[in-house]
């Protein structure tokens, strides 16, 4: 494929990172820093806000959700305007929409390689765990 970066493996990251953080620890580096200034509280987020932050990073409706931590449904909720986002919610939109750059990267590739296809089979897959992921037991159904 033309124009795309090879991924690199996890121990060349992770000794990459390792290596940085002896020669911060050493004085030989300087990290980046980010500053962002907060407003209190975190402004209101419209649902045209919602789609435009979501287009921008170029997500679909369940990997924002994922992303976020919320269900599709309350993306949609958002984006329809039956539902504004809750205080953090809108905390953690408002630094996205000023710093993007924090859930690119290896949050996207991770979101890759997850699957929503959203089909029946996955659904109930998906619903039939409790919270700590053990297999819900059903009694048979009486005809």
């Amino acid at each position: 494929m033309t124009g795309t970066k090879r991924q690199e493996s996890l121990s060349a990251r992770l000794e990459q990172g390792l290596n940085e953080g002896i020669r911060f620890a050493k004085g030989e580096l300087e990290l980046k820093t980010v500053t962002v200034v907060l407003s209190q509280p975190a402004p209101e987020v419209g649902p045209d806000e919602v789609v435009r932050i979501r287009k921008q990073l170029n997500m679909s409706q369940p990997h924002f959700a994922m992303t976020l931590n919320v269900s599709s449904e309350t993306v949609r909720s958002w984006e329809s305007g039956r539902r504004s986002p809750s205080p953090p919610a809108r905390r953690l939109l408002q630094l996205i929409r000023c710093n993007p750059h924090l859930i690119t990267g290896t949050a996207m590739d991770s979101l890759k390689n997850k699957t929503t296809s959203g089909s029946r089979t996955d659904r109930k897959s998906r619903n039939d765990k409790r919270n700590d992921g053990a297999p819900i037991r059903q009694s048979p159904m009486k005809s």
